[in-house]
C-alpha cells in the first residue's frame, strides 16, 4: 500500500489499495466458504465426470456478471492413486441439475447489506456437457493431507447473465477431500 501525503496539510491525498478494495467496498466481493469452519466435502468421483462437479457456481440473473477470483482449497482427508486433478468450466447454461448443497455467499464488507444473486452448491448433478462449455483452468495437487492449492485468477473467469462456472476435482482409487474458499465478485451488467 502506498500513500501520499500533503506537507503542508499533514492529510493523506491518495492512498493507494489492492484491486479487491474497490469491488469490497462497493459490496460486490463475496466469499464463500463452508457454514462449519474446517468442515471437508469429499468430491463425487474417482475419475473425471462431467455430471458430478465438486463445486458449482449458478448464475441466473441476466443483469449479472459473475467473476471468480480465487480459489483456495485444502485437502483434509486421504487420497490414493497419484496426483489430484482439477478442472474449472464455464458454461452459458445453468448446468445444475439437481441436489447439492446451497452455500450462501458472503459479501466481504461487513457494511454491504447486499446478496449475492449467484448460487453456490457443494456436490451437485449437472447435466451432461454443453457445446458452449470452455475448460478455462487446469492444476493438480499433491495427494498429501495438508496440500493448499490457492489460486488467483486475477479476476478473469467471469460468466455474464446466466451461467455456470463448475470445479471439478478427482484422483486415482480414493476422492479427495477439500476444505474451500472462493472469492467472487458481482458486477451489473
Amino acid at each position: 500500500m502506498v500513500k501520499i501525503a500533503s506537507a503542508l496539510q499533514g492529510a493523506v491525498i491518495s492512498q493507494d489499495v489492492g484491486p479487491a478494495y474497490a469491488s469490497s467496498r462497493l459490496g460486490q466481493r463475496f466469499a464463500v466458504a463452508h457454514a462449519t469452519p474446517g468442515t471437508g466435502i469429499l468430491s463425487p468421483s474417482t475419475a473425471y465426470d462431467d455430471e458430478k462437479p465438486t463445486f458449482l457456481f449458478q448464475q441466473t440473473g441476466k443483469d449479472k456478471r459473475v467473476i471468480l477470483s480465487r480459489m483456495y482449497l485444502v485437502q483434509t482427508g486421504t487420497v490414493a492413486g497419484g496426483p489430484i486433478s482439477i478442472a474449472v468450466i464455464i458454461d452459458s447454461v445453468i448446468r445444475r441439475a439437481s441436489a447439492g448443497t446451497l452455500v450462501t455467499p458472503k459479501a466481504t464488507n461487513m457494511a454491504a447489506a447486499g446478496a449475492a444473486g449467484v448460487s453456490f452448491y457443494t456436490l451437485p448433478t449437472a447435466v451432461a456437457t454443453t457445446v458452449t462449455e470452455r475448460v478455462v483452468a487446469q492444476s493438480a495437487a499433491a495427494k498429501l493431507v495438508g496440500t493448499v492449492t490457492d489460486i488467483d485468477f486475477g479476476d478473469g473467469i467471469m460468466i455474464d447473465g446466466t451461467g455456470s462456472i463448475l470445479v471439478y476435482a478427482w484422483a486415482g482409487t480414493t476422492a479427495p477431500t477439500w476444505t474451500f474458499f472462493f472469492e467472487i465478485i458481482e458486477e451489473t451488467l
